[in-house]
């Protein structure tokens, strides 16, 4: 599969939302169909994000 871009439960096909699920370690990401809702988790984790509570708003953090 080159691109995962089509719901496969709808056949939607302009691509998805994001949603970041918390897990061990890390997030789990999750995409998110924009017409019919289904979820899908491709197995990708992300363990590099910072929790933005309102004190921390407006701080940005770069990666390489």
């Amino acid at each position: 599969m080159k691109e995962f871009r089509v719901c496969p439960t709808c056949g939607y096909g302009r691509g998805f939302h994001v949603s970041f699920s918390k897990g061990d370690p890390g997030f789990s990401i999750l995409f998110i169909c924009p017409e019919c809702g289904s979820a899908f988790d491709l197995s990708i984790a992300e363990d590099r994000l910072q929790d933005i509570r309102p004190e921390n708003r407006g701080r940005f953090r770069s990666y390489p």
